[in-house]
């Protein structure tokens, strides 16, 4: 017998029947280090409870640009309503933040380490990657099949957001459809190239289409006075030729 799946009980690669309990990481044990500017985060364990991350999404909220955060990661996944928080203050924050991937890392392991600014990976980095899956009970069911659409969209929009460019999209679509996939550090870092390109690409883009926005501010600034100026250059003009005229007219009579 299968019972109800919760959404926010798992995200990650472990069986129900196996995964850990996970509702002590971070509530107790001191995962968070500070040398100067430089915030170590230490991610070793199934994700729980949004509750267990107050301080670091407060580090991740308030910290600096000229502050760093290193987050090592060593997780089987764990909860997505968790894990979207983090992935949101990780695209707000003005510190550097760096994501470590120290062993094996999969599901909501992965959405965190690919949103970070930047990544390392140890010799012995491993990454899995597979849809959102999970619940309780003796049967694990791909949670896609049992929400809502409102869910179902809710889910794929995280894994094309977060996995854009990393994976491409034929192997998005096979994600979501229940295809998991694995690689090692090279493949890892190969990757993370493609990545950080897309990335260079969509700033330049960015940035030139604020430079575009500006002169066309500019341009609708000026352009009552410049058509003013263009009418009073025409008047000043059609002037001229009108006494070039009169005069060229009076000297043929004369």
């Amino acid at each position: 017998m299968t019972q109800q799946l919760d959404l926010f009980g798992d995200f990650s690669s472990s069986s129900p029947t196996s995964q850990p309990s996970i509702e002590g990481f971070g509530k107790t044990d001191r995962y968070i280090f500070k040398n100067e500017n430089i915030y170590d985060v230490y991610i070793t364990g199934p994700i729980s409870k949004p509750g267990n991350y107050l301080e670091f999404f407060d580090l991740l909220k308030n910290a600096t640009a000229n502050e760093k955060i290193n987050i090592f990661l060593s997780t089987p996944g764990g909860r997505l309503d968790t894990t979207v928080q983090i992935l949101a203050l990780m695209e707000i924050t003005e510190a550097e933040t760096i994501c470590h991937v120290m062993s094996y890392i999969a599901s909501a392991g992965t959405l965190i380490a690919l949103a970070a600014g930047n990544l390392s990976v140890s010799p012995f980095g491993y990454m899995m990657l597979h849809n959102a899956s999970g619940g309780s009970g003796y049967d694990k069911i791909n949670l896609s099949k049992q929400l809502m659409d409102n869910s179902v969209l809710w889910c794929e929009n995280i894994n094309r957001s977060v996995y854009a460019n990393f994976l491409t999209e034929e192997e998005i679509d096979q994600l979501l459809v229940n295809k998991d996939f694995h690689f090692n550090q090279a493949e890892i870092l190969e990757r993370w190239e493609r990545v950080l390109e897309a990335r260079e690409r969509a700033t330049e883009e960015f940035e030139q289409a604020e430079r575009e926005a500006q002169q066309a501010a500019i341009d609708a600034a000026l352009a009552p006075t410049v058509e003013k100026i263009k009418t009073e250059l025409t008047e000043e003009i059609l002037e001229k030729v009108k006494a070039e005229l009169a005069k060229q007219t009076t000297e043929t009579v004369a």
